[in-house]
């Protein structure tokens, strides 16, 4: 029980940081999803939960971060997360509209519209 409750309120430590930090926290949460442990059912569902915990909320900041990282990075980001949501509990229509009035950086857009044409299916 004292593990589990140690695990507990680090988990719940580190979705609070991935909610409120800045970039460098988000990239380094965006980079994890490639670890060797995210590929685990319990480590790839956590971690997307906190990308789109983090997507609902900040939608700049997950514009911004993904277009900081590299362009092969960001692919397959996009593709394993952005469009492919673990759980569905997330207010995809929120999102959506957050990502469209958000500023776009040049280059960014083909990543945009295929997370867009995603929320779109998902928002329904």
């Amino acid at each position: 029980p004292e593990a589990t409750d140690l695990l507990g309120a680090a988990l719940a430590r580190v979705h609070g940081y991935a909610l409120t930090g800045g970039q460098d926290a988000l990239a380094a949460l965006m980079m994890a999803d490639r670890a060797p442990w995210a590929t685990t059912a319990g480590g790839a569902g956590w971690i997307n939960e906190l990308l789109w915990d983090t997507f609902e909320v900040r939608q700049q900041l997950t514009v911004d971060t993904l277009a900081a990282l590299p362009q092969a990075d960001r692919r397959v980001l996009v593709d394993r997360v952005y469009t492919a949501p673990v759980h569905d509990g997330f207010d995809f229509a929120i999102i959506l509209q957050g990502l469209k009035a958000a500023r776009i950086p040049d280059g960014l857009e083909p990543e945009i519209n295929r997370i867009i044409a995603a929320l779109e299916r998902f928002a329904k």
